[in-house]
């Protein structure tokens, strides 16, 4: 599993801001006819103007991101508000203490439609007894579908 805060996470929102801030900036600079815009000539209040303009009609192309958002888009406009299909672990959920229901042979069910983490501690006492069954597919330390 790979954590949260790790260098590819990192570098991977880097690269989502960068995309989406470059293309912002490249938008509000190149989508706009003006002569005094020409190569060599100052930059001016009308110029400036311009490219503000620009960047506030962008603004208004872009949804708000958060957490367990899906966006999609019809071209003209991006949309982050829609709920996503499954949300990420840990997305509006808190860790369950489960001690009073710890029998051998607990059944213990997903009944949401969020993924769910289990962390289990216990002592090996023989060869097999650390394993853990999971929707029939089992290993030493994990689980899967």
């Amino acid at each position: 599993m790979k954590l949260t805060n790790n260098l590819y996470s990192r570098l991977s929102l880097i690269t989502c801001i960068t995309i989406v801030t470059g293309y912002a900036f490249v938008y509000a600079w190149t989508n706009f006819t003006l002569t005094d815009a020409e190569t060599g000539k100052p930059l001016t209040s009308t110029l400036m103007q311009a490219v503000m303009n620009n960047i506030n009609e962008l603004n208004g192309r872009f949804g708000t991101l958060t957490a367990g958002q899906w966006c999609t888009s019809d071209g003209t406009k991006v949309n982050c508000t829609t709920n996503a299909p499954l949300e990420g672990v840990g997305v509006n959920q808190t860790w369950q203490d489960m001690t009073s229901s710890r029998v051998v042979g607990t059944i213990y069910t997903n009944t949401t439609d969020k993924p769910i983490m289990v962390y289990a501690s216990f002592h090996v006492w023989g060869v097999n007894s650390e394993f853990i069954t999971c929707n029939g597919g089992w290993s030493r330390n994990r689980c899967w579908e």
